[in-house]
């Protein structure tokens, strides 16, 4: 979805300042010159999407956290600007994972890695 300058206007629920999402979304809507109307934030995604659910306004989210959603949610891709964010997984050099971190290290792999 292009993100138009009417939809930046529409209230938004999103993760507060600071947040990777809502820092990627701030920075591509600013390099087009659009101010979104933000007037619900939470420090969590579910909570995000509580809000939208009750009609409360439109949520931001991550891709991997809408899809936990989608019964009650649509979800739209924004694609132009597409917003950019980047996280990482650490870890001690040289020490093997355990059973727990290996498959947080799977599941990360499967859910945020897209083909490119």
């Amino acid at each position: 979805m292009h993100l138009p300058r009417r939809a930046a206007r529409a209230p938004l629920v999103c993760l507060t300042r600071g947040a990777g999402i809502r820092t990627a979304f701030d920075d591509a809507c600013a390099s087009r010159g659009l101010r979104p109307h933000v007037p619900f934030g939470a420090s969590a995604p579910d909570t995000v999407a509580a809000l939208a659910i009750r009609g409360l306004g439109v949520a931001l989210l991550a891709e991997s956290m809408a899809r936990q959603h989608r019964a009650e949610l649509h979800a739209l891709r924004i694609t132009d600007p597409e917003p950019r964010a980047q996280f990482g997984l650490f870890w001690r050099a040289g020490q093997t994972t355990n059973p727990a971190a290996h498959a947080l290290l799977g599941y990360a792999r499967d859910t945020f890695t897209r083909p490119r």
